[in-house]
C-alpha cells in the first residue's frame, strides 16, 4: 500500500514538467533536465528535425506544448554567458518565442504563455510602437519585454501590426532587450487588466 501511495505522488510530478516556465537566463542544461529534448529546430525560417549543419542566422530549439486543446510551439534561443566563463561559457536562454498554430486574440495568446504570465504576475505596462504593434515592459525589478505580432508564414510579405490586446496576434517574443531607443512609446494600460 505505501508504494502505490507514492507513486500516486510521483507520477503528477513526472508529468507536469512539460508545463513548466522557462525563463530568461536559465542554462541550456536545466532546461533539457526540465522539458527533455527538442522536437526539432528553426533556423533561416526553416523548421528541421535535426540540428541545421549550415545556417546563416540564429537558431532556435523548439518544443511543443498543448494548452487548452490548442498547439504551441515554444522556441527557444541560446547565447553564450561568458561573465561565469569566458573559455568555456555555458549556454542560457536569451529570448523566447510562443508561436500559436492559429492566429487569436493577443490577450488569449498572452494568457495560454505560462512564461508571459509569470514575467507580467506583479503586472505589465501596454505600451504601443505605432505601426510596429505593441509591447509588453514587466513592472518587476527586472525588465523584461514583450513583443506581439501578427506573424504571417516567413518570407511572405509585411505583417499587420497588433495595436491593441483585442487584435489577432500568433507570436509573442519574451526578452531582456528593449525597443530601440528612438521608438516612441506610448502607454495603452496595463495587463493582466483588473
Amino acid at each position: 500500500m505505501r508504494r502505490i501511495a507514492m507513486l500516486l505522488i510521483v507520477l503528477p510530478l513526472i508529468g507536469s514538467a512539460q508545463n513548466r516556465a522557462v525563463e530568461i537566463g536559465m542554462t541550456r542544461g536545466h532546461v533539457l533536465k526540465m522539458t527533455g529534448a527538442p522536437n526539432g529546430y528553426f533556423a533561416d525560417g526553416i523548421r528541421t528535425k535535426a540540428f541545421p549543419r549550415v545556417t546563416v542566422g540564429y537558431v532556435t530549439e523548439i518544443y511543443d506544448r498543448r494548452v487548452q486543446g490548442r498547439k504551441y510551439e515554444l522556441r527557444i534561443g541560446y547565447q553564450p554567458d561568458e561573465s561565469k566563463s569566458r573559455l568555456n561559457p555555458p549556454l542560457v536562454v536569451s529570448e523566447l518565442r510562443f508561436v500559436s498554430d492559429k492566429l487569436m486574440p493577443a490577450s488569449q495568446l498572452l494568457t495560454a504563455s505560462i512564461e508571459a504570465g509569470r514575467i507580467c504576475a506583479r503586472g505589465c505596462e501596454i505600451l504601443s510602437r505605432g505601426d510596429r504593434g505593441l509591447l509588453l515592459r514587466s513592472n518587476g525589478k527586472e525588465k523584461f519585454f514583450i513583443e506581439v505580432s501578427a506573424m504571417t508564414q516567413f518570407g511572405t510579405g509585411e505583417e499587420p501590426a497588433v495595436r491593441s490586446l483585442d487584435d489577432t496576434a500568433g507570436e509573442i517574443t519574451i526578452s531582456t532587450i528593449p525597443p530601440f531607443s528612438f521608438e516612441k512609446l506610448t502607454k495603452l494600460g496595463d495587463w493582466p487588466r483588473n
